[in-house]
């Protein structure tokens, strides 16, 4: 079965989640042999994109025009419809853009609108209500639709005004995501220091003031308890930390590197105040980490209602105490570790969530 995929092979933002996740698709064949996933080849598709992207950026950082031709760059043209068919594909996967040159069928990906967070951040209603009606025609067009949570799928529902017989709930495939050796998550436990770990490179959003703060009452109440790494480039403004001794702050760290931290650590706190997925929740528990999150309708699912990790009020005295708790408990840190990496092997592993790709794209096919 050959799907193909339409996003750029290149992008202007090598750490942009929507692209990186698009761009490993074609992984989707190491875990099902029968999937077969063609990335676009049109270079001048590419450069529209591209260009569409960074006028984007300039408009809604500067106010800037966007050009007509770069306008939609999330629509398809010539040139992309000419890939297709010379791909052989019988079957198009589509995030966010929609193809609509193409008689093949589309399983489309796609999410909520937030429509309150954009007005809050001061996007033209307009602008809102149009990307909510073009939503609402990619879905009639489209043979099922793809959202990665419940929550979300609901949201959809709604938002579209229908179509909830094509909404099916896969989470997003994550090739990179290594579980670790279930029997070494229990050398932790005996740790004599209890390791905290911020990652999030929008460390304002993601809660970094409320987790260093956490921090800082568990360091008071238990010295030489605790330490904390930061993994963060402040993509959003600054946060200021507290010098400490036992506070490190890394400023980048690739993928890789992040996996291992993880895989050293006792709690990941990312009290994120908004969240459209949160791959770190997913890897932390891949790797036997426990996430602590805040009680939002996504990370309370991503967490199995709170079984699969922490989930606090956005408050540093709530988080330090479900982390004290936790480590209070006799046995109570490898007791919720184990928990939660259950959960991501069952739920989020590549091979599981690969297996549920293959099945939607053979009821797609389905006459």
């Amino acid at each position: 079965m050959r799907i193909y995929v339409p996003t750029p092979r290149y992008f202007v933002s090598r750490r942009n989640s929507d692209w990186l996740y698009t761009v490993r698709l074609p992984e989707l064949g190491r875990f099902r042999p029968e999937l077969e996933v063609y990335l676009q080849r049109a270079p001048l598709v590419d450069l529209l994109i591209n260009s569409s992207y960074c006028c984007s950026i300039l408009h809604t950082r500067f106010g800037l025009p966007i050009p007509e031709p770069l306008r939609y760059g999330f629509r398809d043209t010539y040139l992309s419809a000419r890939d297709f068919r010379r791909s052989g594909a019988q079957l198009i996967f589509s995030y966010e853009r929609f193809p609509t040159r193409t008689p093949a069928p589309v399983v489309w990906q796609t999410g909520p609108t937030y429509t309150e967070r954009l007005l809050a951040v001061g996007s033209n209603p307009r602008r809102i209500e149009r990307q909510i009606r073009w939503k609402r025609a990619c879905a009639a067009k489209s043979r099922l639709i793809v959202v990665p949570t419940r929550w979300g799928a609901a949201r959809v529902a709604e938002m579209l005004g229908g179509f909830a017989d094509k909404l099916r709930v896969v989470p997003f495939f994550l090739p990179h995501l290594s579980l670790a050796a279930r029997e070494t998550i229990a050398g932790r436990a005996a740790d004599p220091v209890c390791h905290l770990v911020f990652v999030g490179r929008q460390a304002r959003r993601k809660g970094l003031d409320l987790a260093a703060a956490a921090f800082a009452q568990l360091d008071d109440r238990y010295p030489g308890k605790f330490r904390m790494t930061v993994v963060s480039s402040f993509n959003d403004g600054p946060v200021a930390l507290e010098r400490r001794p036992n506070l490190e702050l890394i400023r980048e760290l690739p993928v890789a590197g992040v996996q291992e931290l993880l895989a050293r650590a006792h709690f990941m706190v990312m009290p994120s105040r908004f969240e459209t997925f949160g791959w770190v929740y997913v890897e932390a528990m891949a790797r036997g980490a426990i996430p602590l999150a805040l009680d939002t309708p996504v990370q309370a699912e991503l967490l199995a209602g709170g079984r699969a990790g922490l989930l606090t009020e956005a408050a540093p005295e709530a988080n330090a105490r479900a982390i004290e708790e936790v480590c209070n408990e006799p046995g109570g840190w490898h007791r919720r570790a184990l928990a939660g990496y259950d959960f991501a092997a069952t739920e989020y592993a590549p091979a599981a969530v690969a297996a549920r790709m293959s099945d939607l794209f053979a009821e797609a096919l389905q006459p």
